[in-house]
């Protein structure tokens, strides 16, 4: 199965390449080296799904996306 993992940060790339590799051995993962607009929201799910649909109007091809949040609350 081939999947692409969209994400510009070639760290993070290699990181989840590294994880699938040793998880899912037959899985081909690819980068999609793309900038995505990220939206400032305190609610996660609005942030992923803002990406999820940003990318999914330009690729019809199986992707997963990134996201990692750090919260406070005051």
């Amino acid at each position: 199965m081939r999947l692409l993992f969209a994400t510009g940060n070639g760290y993070k790339f290699s990181e989840a390449q590294s994880f699938f590799a040793q998880m899912l051995p037959n899985l081909e993962l690819s980068q999609l080296a793309i900038d995505i607009p990220e939206i400032q929201d305190s609610d996660i799910e609005k942030v992923i799904r803002a990406k999820l649909e940003y990318i999914a109007v330009r690729h019809k091809d199986a992707f997963i996306v990134d996201d990692v949040s750090f919260l406070t609350d005051r």
